[in-house]
């Protein structure tokens, strides 16, 4: 990030996943972009967006991901996905196994890594005790990059297991992984 490049740091839904953007904000000050999925009512999306910028973030709606990097492609900054969000039917062309079961995802980051020439990294968290969090990040790539398809995907899905073993209370259950089979 501090080479003038465009950096894709990718997440899974653990509690407190808001607090990402700010932990960036705070240790490196790059510019911090925040891929979001919109919220339908308008009283909670205003006020999600509120709580999301707060700290200086700057938000895209996933609608509008790809003409929004497309115009910015030349801008270092830090990208941040939440990548462990369900795919709608539509969408979903990648299965594997999660959690002993069989589960679709999104190709988008690794994709646009491998076209672009990023570097990805993930960040774990842990919760030492209440109001503390704590993020680790492991590198999930940078160019050049086999061209062995999902890899990038797969090493990202270990590291979620991995961070759901070992603080299973933080990660969102509810947001349903499996609504979908294949």
């Amino acid at each position: 990030m501090n080479n003038g490049e465009i950096v894709l740091g990718l997440s899974a839904h653990f509690f407190n996943w808001e607090a990402l953007p700010l932990a960036f904000k705070v240790a490196v000050d790059p510019r911090v972009e925040t891929v979001y999925l919109k919220v339908n009512n308008p009283f909670f999306e205003k006020l999600m967006r509120i709580i999301r910028k707060r700290f200086g973030g700057y938000l895209v709606e996933r609608a509008n991901f790809q003409r929004h990097f497309l115009k910015h492609r030349k801008t270092p900054r830090l990208i941040g996905l939440a990548a462990d969000q369900r795919p709608s039917r539509q969408e979903t062309r990648y299965w594997t196994p999660f959690m002993n079961k069989k589960t679709s995802f999104f190709e988008g980051p690794e994709k646009l890594a491998k076209r672009f020439g990023l570097s990805l990294f993930f960040s774990k968290v842990h919760k030492p005790k209440r109001g503390y969090y704590e993020y680790t990040l492991y590198p999930l790539g940078q160019p050049p990059f086999s061209e062995k398809d999902h890899s990038i995907t797969d090493r990202f899905i270990q590291l979620v297991e991995q961070n759901i073993k070992e603080e299973p209370p933080l990660y969102l259950w509810s947001h349903n992984r499996w609504k979908n089979s294949p």
